[in-house]
């Protein structure tokens, strides 16, 4: 496991999609993901710091830097990557 220092987050980015509609995305073809689930903050300085495991929004696909943690790919981003939290809507 990485821990952060400083300002940074670890994310953990949500699955590409594999097939819009009918067409199928190969997996050269697909694009990082915008969004992502925070699995661990470094000590700081933040304003307010995610919590873990909140879903957030990250400010391009290239922000920060991609590392593998047990063959998953994570991304390693400066706070002022994380653009916004996403709140789940549920139907009432």
């Amino acid at each position: 496991m990485i821990k952060p220092t400083g300002n940074k987050i670890l994310v953990r980015p949500d699955p590409a999609p594999a097939q819009v509609g009918l067409i199928i995305i190969p997996e050269m073809a697909r694009q990082n993901p915008l969004t992502g689930t925070v699995i661990a903050c470094g000590a700081g300085p933040f304003q307010s710091p995610p919590p873990v495991g909140k879903r957030v929004y990250l400010r391009n696909e290239i922000c920060g830097h991609e590392v593998y943690i047990s063959g998953i790919r994570h991304r390693l981003v400066f706070d002022g990557d994380v653009i916004g939290e996403i709140e789940e809507v549920t139907g009432e």
